[in-house]
């Protein structure tokens, strides 16, 4: 129903901005598309690319025509989008003489089947079109989603440039999870690097939190986070998520509270519950041999678990293995994994972060646990329900009343935290506190839409 929502939404905004584009006069458009690809051209990653993708302009579009022959002559690869109808996908073609272009169905001028196929891979720039842009990167196209599917192919670091005119530019645009945003947008007014750096250009109703390396790194609250919470508290609501099993959600909230925070254990979220959570629902009661520290296991305990400590004397007979943050873990534990899962037991874990950061670094984190089990059984987790795993965005949605795009999630690493926001329609905010920085968001070609330097930058 949400999707079918948003598509509507969509719709709506394709013809209104149809309207204003087709409104604009021709010498207005021919002036301002001048203006437009004279700061494509100046952006530093074009000046360097050795292949360029843009496109044919169809009516009432930004021109392209000067900007096509300028890619020819500076003698980079000029590529140009093709549409396969049979796969209903977008081909990459190479040109190498505009007069050997041939009209399309729409009358655009476009490459032959003959032209060279390019692998998207190959292209370090691609302009892209749109009917509207909003701020942070989302586009609206004509509705077949071409363009999304086409820029998902990209190599990581490949920099796609939304080229629009002014009054196509709105402040936010419906979007679905699997859209694609532009990481720049250039207007005949602007040229705007994306993710953003600084505040969000707008406010929420709810604010959800990473807690390590966001709002504090071992004993030591980040500075002004206590501040900024309770600013926000002031008119939104907000919870705080962790990955780690380490603590319950009441100590999580006695961790806050002492550091200056006042937090109730309901306002807590961690992976441990969320996992207790998902396995009172699809198998209650059941026998677990635990890869985990105490308060986990008391945890599941107290939900009705029977957690089996010495699987040999069971036969290593248990319904599932629990994998976890286990600042224990040793050859014993690995061995009782594995054999109860050569017999046949169920494999599911916390979350998947690679290390944890503390106060002076970081240490090895579930992720290390998963693969030393995976390792000797060939046995990936059925589940690993931390974040990025929707399950942990849904409990912390649940808690605010909300839905997804009243939020922003709020967290210092992008293969977890903003995944997990751009998986779900929350919009995102990564602060540079503490794991990750902008090039492992290259890296892991995953860009939240607001960077920050630290939580004080919200408020």
């Amino acid at each position: 129903m949400q999707n079918e929502t948003i598509r509507n939404m969509k719709a709506q905004r394709r013809k209104e901005a149809i309207a204003r584009r087709d409104a604009l006069s021709s010498a207005d458009r021919g002036r301002w598309s001048r203006q437009i690809w004279e700061r494509f051209f100046a952006l530093p990653q074009v000046a360097e690319a050795p292949t360029l993708m843009l496109f044919s302009s169809i009516k009432s579009e930004v021109e392209t025509t000067q900007a096509l022959q300028q890619v020819l002559n500076s003698g980079k690869r000029l590529v140009l989008p093709v549409v396969n109808k049979a796969t209903r996908s977008l081909e990459a073609r190479l040109v190498t003489d505009l007069a050997a272009l041939r009209p399309s169905s729409f009358g655009v001028p476009e490459p032959t089947q003959d032209d060279p196929l390019i692998d998207p891979a190959e292209i370090d720039v691609v302009a892209v079109p749109g009917l509207a842009f909003d701020r942070i990167g989302y586009r609206i196209g004509y509705g077949a989603g071409y363009y999304d599917r086409f820029l998902a192919q990209l190599k990581p670091g490949a920099l796609s440039v939304g080229i629009a005119f002014a009054a196509q530019v709105e402040h936010r645009v419906p979007w679905e999870t699997h859209d694609e945003r532009v990481r720049c947008l250039i207007t005949n007014d602007e040229t705007l690097h994306l993710p953003r750096t600084g505040k969000p250009d707008r406010t929420y109703r709810g604010y959800i939190f990473d807690l390590d390396g966001t709002v504090y790194l071992g004993e030591k609250l980040i500075p002004q986070a206590a501040e900024t919470i309770a600013a926000l508290r002031k008119n939104a609501g907000v919870v705080f998520l962790s990955n780690k099993p380490l603590n319950t959600r009441h100590d999580y909230a006695e961790k806050l509270t002492r550091l200056g925070i006042p937090t109730e254990p309901e306002e807590v979220i961690n992976s441990s519950a969320v996992l207790t959570a998902y396995l009172q629902e699809r198998m209650p009661g059941a026998s677990l041999y635990c890869v985990a520290e105490p308060p986990m296991l008391e945890e599941l305990r107290q939900a009705g678990f029977r957690v089996v400590t010495e699987p040999e004397k069971e036969q290593y007979k248990v319904d599932a293995v629990v994998a976890a943050f286990d600042r224990t873990f040793d050859y014993y534990k690995l061995n009782n994994a594995y054999q109860c899962i050569k017999k046949g037991a169920g494999f599911v874990a916390t979350n998947s972060d690679r290390t944890c950061p503390v106060e002076n670094g970081d240490i090895p984190d579930c992720a290390s646990m998963i693969g030393a089990i995976t390792g000797c059984s060939g046995v990936e987790p059925e589940v690993i329900v931390g974040k990025p795993n929707p399950l942990t965005a849904q409990a912390a949605l649940s808690v605010l009343g909300l839905k997804p795009n009243e939020c922003l999630m709020v967290g210092d690493r992008v293969e977890t935290d903003m995944r997990m926001g751009l998986l779900t329609g929350i919009e995102t905010g990564l602060v540079l506190t503490g794991v990750s920085d902008r090039a492992r968001m290259v890296r892991e070609n995953v860009y939240p839409h607001f960077i920050l330097e630290s939580i004080a930058e919200l408020v």
